[in-house]
């Protein structure tokens, strides 16, 4: 996973008026608040300080060493700059990565961004130039709010899409998919799961006398699949919903024995495993 280089408040003294319009913002700090790097992307994150860079160049920075590990959001704001440099900056991203740049729609401002595993690096134009916003370690939802809020209105970071559908394949490139057939691996073998579960679902789970917490594993080594079926089941037809910082993840899994007579029975079981997002990452929320 790339880092970013994270700049300390103590290199400089940065003074800006925040704007009513992120749009028309003449520096990184009008551009994204904190407030709303909190509401998009977890509260631990912690300001690092804007700088400004000088040619009306400035960049802000905050990370966060949560549960979820370390994950930075550092945006670059060029202040003047235009369509020319957007296209120089994104086609560079895709150089560098290998990889393509997708359109981000609802933004505000003209917006793509390239992805290289767990970093994002985002380019948004705005009325008074561009923005780069780059982040390691986030979900997609996320960088998508924390685009809405450099290219849009004040508070606009807290507008995490209410929904999003994902199905088949798709749903492995998603943080969940990964962390679903981790989960998946770790209950067929009888580890300890809780490290993937979120803090409400440990604490119920300690709360339990063993012999129920021992009832509980069994039925859900009975009711989800080992990791290999799990994954043949995503790609052959699962669907993955995300509503804010909740998510299902639905895989419909096909049985067949072959009778004495010849016949074949079918038979489906169909396993829902639900995830919240908890300080920027997602959990299994059983």
């Amino acid at each position: 996973m790339r880092t970013t280089a994270l700049v300390s408040s103590a290199a400089a003294v940065f003074v800006s008026t925040l704007s009513a319009t992120h749009a028309g913002a003449a520096t990184c700090a009008e551009l994204l608040t904190t407030a709303e790097v909190k509401a998009a992307a977890g509260a631990s994150f912690e300001d690092m300080g804007p700088q400004d860079r000088g040619e009306g160049e400035t960049l802000c920075a905050w990370m966060s060493r949560g549960a979820g590990g370390f994950k930075t959001v550092a945006l670059t704001f060029h202040g003047g700059k235009g369509p020319d440099f957007f296209d120089t900056a994104i086609t560079s991203a895709e150089q560098a990565t290998s990889a393509k740049r997708e359109t981000l729609a609802g933004v505000g401002g003209r917006a793509a961004v390239v992805r290289y595993e767990e970093q994002f690096t985002t380019l948004i134009e705005t009325a008074g130039g561009v923005g780069q916003l780059v982040t390691n370690g986030l979900a997609r939802a996320q960088v998508t709010a924390l685009a809405k809020a450099v290219g849009g209105p004040a508070g606009a970071a807290a507008a995490i899409p209410k929904e999003e559908r994902i199905e088949g394949a798709a749903i492995l490139a998603h943080p969940i998919g990964a962390l679903a057939l981790r989960y998946a691996t770790a209950l067929h073998a009888k580890g300890d799961v809780s490290a993937l579960s979120s803090t409400a679902a440990q604490a119920r789970r300690k709360a339990m006398p063993a012999g129920e917490r021992a009832e509980s594993d069994a039925f859900m080594r009975k009711m989800l699949p080992a990791a290999a079926a799990l994954e043949a089941g995503i790609r052959a037809g699962g669907v993955l919903l995300i509503e804010g910082g909740k998510a299902t993840l639905n895989v419909v899994s096909s049985q067949s024995a072959k009778g004495k007579d010849g016949s074949i029975t079918s038979s489906s079981t169909t396993s829902a495993i639900a995830f919240e997002l908890e300080d920027g990452a997602w959990k299994v929320a059983r």
